[in-house]
């Protein structure tokens, strides 16, 4: 498994058509290191490989306890349900993960969730003030109002935000 870091930004760009709970890309984006699996949607927060994940290190994933490579792999200390996305906590000494939550799936693609398109969206905000100090009022202004036309594509009164 390809064990290069990336960034939640790219993590995002990656999955955006892809159905993931938005609590837990929540939950990813406050990891210090991230991986994506290169074969599906799991997501780890250290380097991992078929035969090594290191101890306590979270997975985040839809699929668990299943056979590749003529072995069992993400196995669990509990069943976790056909289609349900949990987080497990890898446990070196039994060799399983701990089952730490499990979450319903979702209908709705990332790309399509107010957190996604508000997050790339900040993302963008902050790398364009970033790169061009001499033009940070312009940048504001365009920027502000993107932001308020993605609080009205989600129906998001602004003036009842807690900021």
């Amino acid at each position: 498994m390809d064990n290069n870091f990336i960034t939640f930004h790219r993590l995002l760009q990656l999955v955006s058509n892809e159905f993931i709970p938005v609590e837990l890309l929540k939950e990813i984006s406050t990891w210090n290191k991230i991986v994506k699996s290169p074969y599906g949607s799991s997501f780890y927060n250290a380097k991992v490989d078929w035969n090594y994940k290191e101890h306590n290190s979270l997975r985040i994933s839809n699929h668990w306890n299943f056979s590749a490579k003529g072995k069992l792999h993400c196995q669990t200390t509990t069943p976790v349900p056909e289609g349900k996305w949990a987080i497990g906590q890898f446990d070196s000494e039994l060799q399983k993960f701990n089952v730490v939550k499990i979450v319903n799936p979702t209908k709705t693609k990332c790309i399509k969730t107010f957190y996604v398109n508000y997050y790339l969206l900040d993302y963008s905000y902050k790398n364009a003030v970033s790169n061009n100090l001499n033009y940070v009022k312009e940048i504001e202004k365009n920027f502000q109002i993107r932001y308020y036309r993605l609080l009205e594509r989600f129906s998001v009164n602004p003036s009842k935000l807690p900021i």
